[in-house]
Parts: structure tokens; sequence; C-alpha cells
């Protein structure tokens, strides 16, 4: 969970620090102007805290919204965004129309995460300007305020994400969402959906990360994973298809063949459980076909088992322990057992029976088939 940050750039200050008080057209009492003057030799020398000592000098002799103005640059230099805040409000206070103060309160406002008053700041400021560069740079300003809200709800939410606090997790991203659409605040939301197990609300959050970038590698690998959670295993088939198309992780290049395999064998199970023995084999097949697994080889075998086709059933026993990973010998024994006693060959099904009994998940049934099987040699009505 990326934290993402916003830098606070602080609008040029449009008195610059070389020109004295007196030399605009606005006037300053002369006593004010000596110690506005001072601080401006402070400001450019980074002595902060010295020229705020002159500015309020100054403000004793008369109030002045440049003063203010300047006090706030200085306040912000020292990192007193708080006091910046009542610096360039009394700035404004005293001169509504001063574009520059507005701008400044704007930024200040940023600053102490106060973003609704900032796009007020800027608005205004854009509104009063009759430049034409600080309007465009406000109007910029006011998204830029909109984006930092939605960025602070983000950030918000991924801490409690981290925490465990999915609920309050996902309000804050439907905060940051409501605000500016970016396909990571619907990727976390997802996500956070996913720990809920709400793996539907989960799958649609993804689609709008996908929608908003199309090339969003890490979006398709998450949205496939739940549709293969929700059975539409062609619609995660694609997903990862597409993840392929646009990524350039090597990583995810790598592994998009077994992720797409065992997507594949996610079906391929799912139909074997149905009992649509056919769409197994089909899905089986395909899971081979991007990626053999044994795992793949041996459900591929359980369905044809139920089709009846023994010969193929062997076969794949055969390609499954020759790349044995996952299998367990007592699986394969097992199914083996399966094929021998369908095909009437009772001998070799009690041998491979017999090598299942050492696998704790295949025990029960092993025995049963062998008690089957010596009831049935024995002539008495074997229960099976």
């Amino acid at each position: 969970m990326k934290k993402l940050v916003f830098s606070i750039v602080i609008f040029s200050c449009f008195i610059a620090f070389n020109i004295n008080a007196q030399d605009s057209n606005e006037t300053m009492d002369p006593k004010a102007a000596a110690h506005y003057n001072n601080a401006i030799q402070f400001m450019k020398a980074e002595q902060y805290e010295s020229a705020l000592k002159s500015l309020d000098s100054g403000l004793v002799v008369a109030k002045h919204y440049k003063t203010f103005y300047m006090q706030g640059q200085a306040n912000l230099k020292l990192g007193k965004s708080s006091d910046a805040v009542i610096s360039f409000s009394e700035s404004v206070k005293l001169n509504p129309n001063y574009d520059a103060g507005w701008m400044a309160l704007g930024n200040a406002r940023l600053a102490t995460k106060e973003y609704k008053q900032a796009i007020n700041d800027f608005k205004k400021a854009a509104e009063v300007t009759k430049d034409t560069a600080v309007k465009s740079k406000a109007e910029e300003s006011v998204t830029f305020a909109t984006n930092a809200e939605s960025i602070d709800f983000y950030n918000k939410g991924n801490e409690l994400n981290k925490d465990g606090k999915f609920e309050d997790a996902i309000k804050n991203y439907d905060l940051a969402i409501a605000i500016y659409k970016d396909p990571k605040y619907y990727y976390q939301k997802g996500l956070a959906l996913s720990k809920l197990n709400k793996i539907k609300e989960a799958e649609d959050a993804m689609k709008s990360a996908v929608a908003l970038d199309d090339s969003f590698d890490t979006g398709y690998i998450a949205l496939a994973s739940f549709q293969t959670a929700n059975k539409d295993y062609e619609g995660a088939v694609k997903s990862y298809q597409k993840a392929l198309a646009v990524t350039k992780n090597d990583k995810i290049k790598a592994n998009a063949s077994e992720s797409i395999s065992k997507t594949y064998l996610a079906a391929g199970n799912n139909s074997y459980k149905d009992k649509k023995y056919d769409q197994s084999i089909d899905w089986m097949k395909k899971s081979i076909s991007n990626s053999p697994t044994d795992a793949a080889y041996l459900g591929l075998v359980k369905a044809l088992v139920e089709k009846k086709k023994y010969a193929d059933a062997l076969s794949y026993l055969d390609s499954s322990k020759a790349i044995q990973k996952t299998v367990t010998d007592g699986a394969l024994a097992y199914y083996k057992g399966l094929v021998h006693l369908n095909k009437g060959e009772d001998g070799k099904a009690i041998e491979s029976f017999n090598v299942a009994l050492a696998d704790p998940a295949y025990k029960k049934a092993s025995q049963s088939q062998i008690d089957y099987l010596k009831a049935k040699q024995k002539g008495t009505k074997p229960n099976k």
C-alpha cells in the first residue's frame, strides 16, 4: 500500500524582498516601513526569527496588509503553518483584492490540510486578480488542492487497511474517490473488500481501476484473481492476458502462463465437482497446454475415469508422475487403482490401493476398495 505524497509549493512572492515598502503605490507609515524594510533584509539573509521581530514592531506602529503578508511568509519558512494562515488572513482582510495574499493563504491552508478553505482562497485569487498568469495559477491550484484532499483520504485508508480496519479503510477510499477517481483508489478499495470476503464488490472495484487505466497491470492481475474466485474463469484468463499485453514487469511476464494454467485448473476442478466431466477435461487440457502441472494431469485423470476412458487415464497418470511436485504418491496410486478396478484388473487394483493406504488422505477410501475387492474374490457379497 504505497502512500501518495503531494508537494506544497508556496506561490511566488509578489513583493520581492529587495523592494522597499514605500516603492509601491500603497503608502505605509514611515516608521512601520522602516521595520518592514529591515524585515526584508532579514528574510534575504534567511534570518526569519529576526524578520518576525521587525514585522511585529512594524505592526505595533501601523497595520498594513503587506506587513501581514511578509509575516505569513516568515512563519511558513519557520514551519509555522497555522500562524501563517492567521497572518495571510489578516492581510486579505485589509486588502480583499490582494491576489498574492489569497494565493499565499491557500497554500498555507494546504499545509494545515484545510482543503476546502484552500480551494475557496484560490478561487478568490482567481476572482480578484487582473493578471492572467495569476488567474491560471489560481485555477491550477484549485485542482491541486482538490487532489490533495483525495490523497489524504487515500493515505488514511491505507493506514486503516494496514491495521486491519477494512470497513473504515473502505469509507476513506470512497471519500477519496468521491473527490477524484484514481485507479489506485479503486485498487486499494478492492483489496480491502476482498479481506471482508466481499469478492463480487472487490471485482467491481478492480474493474473500475482498470477502466481508468488500461495499462494497470497489477490491477488486471488482482481482477483475474477475483474473477477466478467468482468462477468467471474465461474473464480471469482474459484479464491475465491483458496484464501480459500491457506489462513491462518481468515477473508478471514470467508468471503469466502459470497464472492462466492455475485458472484453468480451478475451472476444471469446479466442473468436476459439478459432474460436468467433459467440461472438466477441456479445462484441464487448457491448463496443461499453458503450463503443465501434476495437479492438472491428476484432475484430467479423475474426469477421464468418470468418462470410462481408462487407457487415456493411465497415460496421464504417468505424465503426472513424471513432473510430480504437489500430488502425493498416495493420490497417484489411488486413482491408478480405480483405473485397474474399472478395467477388471483386480490384482493390480489391490496392489495400487495398498500403496495408497500410506496416505492419510486416501487411507479410508483405499481400505474400502481393498475390502470390496477381497470380498469379491472370496465370492461373498461385496459391500462397495
